[in-house]
């Protein structure tokens, strides 16, 4: 999980979400470590953790 919260807080910008999103889409396994980040509630991870998953589930209705 180290390495998923080194990602995350990488750097805060779209195209960065959209980076974590492709990567989730590829690893869909990768989605339950993400649910527990963001249910942690720690900031700034979980909300970035939350967009990231939020920019996932929205891509089914446009191309990323």
């Amino acid at each position: 999980m180290s390495e998923l919260r080194e990602l995350i807080l990488q750097e805060h910008s779209k195209s960065h979400t959209v980076y974590i999103a492709h990567i989730l889409k590829e690893k869909p396994n990768y989605i339950s470590e993400f649910l527990e980040i963001i249910y942690l509630e720690e900031e700034p991870i979980s909300r970035r953790a939350a967009w990231s998953l939020r920019t996932l589930f929205d891509s089914d209705k446009k191309v990323l």
